[in-house]
């Protein structure tokens, strides 16, 4: 399957799932490897001036510095950033020396083969699965065919006089298969904890977002009557004025503007209403650079807050979050726009970006009067507000477009004097909200 046919953000979680997969396998390999390694001394010292034993020698050394270096590189870049590749190439080289020094087509090195042909398509397309395939079962059938003309391809240890092969043969492969029997279990587990996982992630996701759905339902179905009652007064006075101005007289320009007004009363409670609405609407995510938004929002209101006389102050740094960047800028609008509205003539607005774990926290500060007591808690709410001829519907849609991130949104008094509005969006695919919000600035 193409890249292109997964949802958003499906190929980094695989590959988090992956990586945590081979962190198990290489937990098991570090432990198995000297065993292997041991396996093949003892070949060695039953013919120490042959070729075959630089060979047999060089080959698990190999693959022991492999699985160090990877599982150091996946220590520190984490299961997202684990890319197995080198780790496929040097077994594909390993395994077929290893083979040639002890046994050819009979030499149970060729076993782990298999699980790499298992493990390989998870990671690869479809080109390179049919490759790897080829060229494993081309190496099975010319060590088949080798065997006849190359009999130094099974060591002389494993020979009985007749030409048979010897106990000790069977004995070796019985520890080596045991070796690697122990690995494909372990490796099993780790895949069936994968998919444990990926099935228990996908199921919550659905679980919140119905959930989501859900609560936006109710809300909407709550709001349609408040809409309906806030546009009822304004739909009023447009009429009393109209029946007024169809008689001439000169205070018609006055009630022409109050009517102008209160269409725009109505047009913004209508635009309100339908921005609650679009978080219904799915996500289009990306990677998108959170600080340069916010800085083309507060490039926006530049005007606005030159006219009230205020400060307004972007973020210096750059912060990249998994996010559906129209609607993070929605959230930032309207955070900014309440910051402006709440401060006094010659104040400042701070927006500040910062990393906390794995989410970005984007916080947007006032000199406010802050937040009245009692009104924290239901800030959120919809139908809230402390504005004559706000709708309350503001805040909500910050909350709903958060969540609808897996993130949250959270408001508090400013130390000081002021008001902070803080929230939190993953920086990468598939993060849990987190327990404890970032503390104030």
């Amino acid at each position: 399957m193409q890249a292109s046919a997964h949802p958003p953000g499906f190929d980094q979680i695989r590959r988090e799932e992956l990586g945590r997969v081979f962190e198990r396998v290489f937990a098991t390999r570090r432990i198995l490897q000297p065993v292997l390694l041991l396996l093949m001394l003892s070949v060695v010292l039953s013919d120490l001036r042959s070729w075959r034993s630089l060979v047999i020698i060089t080959a698990p050394l190999l693959a022991m510095l492999v699985t160090l270096a990877e599982s150091h590189r996946l220590k520190q870049q984490g299961p997202g950033g684990y890319a197995p590749s080198r780790d496929f190439v040097a077994f594909v080289l390993i395994i077929p020396v290893a083979t040639l020094c002890t046994g050819g087509v009979h030499s149970p090195f060729l076993i782990p083969l298999l699980p790499l042909l298992v493990f390989l398509p998870m990671f690869s397309d479809r080109r390179a699965t049919r490759l790897s395939l080829l060229v494993t079962v081309a190496l099975i059938w010319s060590l088949a065919l080798a065997r006849s003309v190359a009999p130094w391809t099974m060591p002389r240890v494993f020979l009985e006089e007749s030409g048979g092969l010897s106990w000790k043969f069977g004995l070796f492969s019985a520890v080596a298969l045991t070796v690697f029997a122990v690995a494909a279990n372990q490796s099993g587990l780790g895949l069936r904890q994968m998919s444990d996982k990926m099935l228990e992630r996908a199921l919550s996701a659905r679980a919140e977002a119905l959930e989501l759905y859900q609560e936006r339902l109710r809300d909407l179905t709550l709001l349609s009557g408040e809409i309906a009652h806030e546009l009822k007064n304004p739909l009023s006075t447009i009429k009393g004025l109209g029946q007024l101005m169809e008689v001439e007289s000169p205070r018609n320009p006055e009630r022409l503007r109050v009517l102008r007004g209160e269409v725009e009363r109505m047009q913004g409670i209508l635009e309100e209403f339908l921005n609650f609405s679009r978080p219904l609407a799915p996500l289009t995510q990306s990677d998108v650079d959170v600080s340069e938004l916010c800085r083309e929002v507060v490039g926006l209101h530049e005007g606005v807050a030159a006219a009230n006389r205020l400060t307004l102050v972007g973020p210096n740094e750059h912060l990249r979050c998994w996010c559906d960047a129209r609607k993070v800028k929605q959230i930032v609008v309207n955070l900014v726009q309440n910051a402006v509205e709440a401060s006094s003539s010659g104040g400042e607005v701070l927006v500040a970006v910062a990393r906390r774990d794995d989410f970005a926290a984007i916080q947007v500060l006032d000199r406010g009067h802050g937040l009245a007591d009692g009104v924290g808690p239901r800030a959120f709410d919809s139908g809230v507000t402390s504005k004559a001829r706000g709708s309350g519907l503001g805040l909500t849609i910050v909350r709903t477009l958060a969540e609808q991130h897996r993130g949250s949104a959270r408001l508090f008094n400013r130390d000081g004097g002021g008001c902070v509005a803080e929230v939190l969006l993953p920086c990468a695919p598939g993060a849990s909200v987190p327990v404890a919000s970032l503390s104030a600035r």
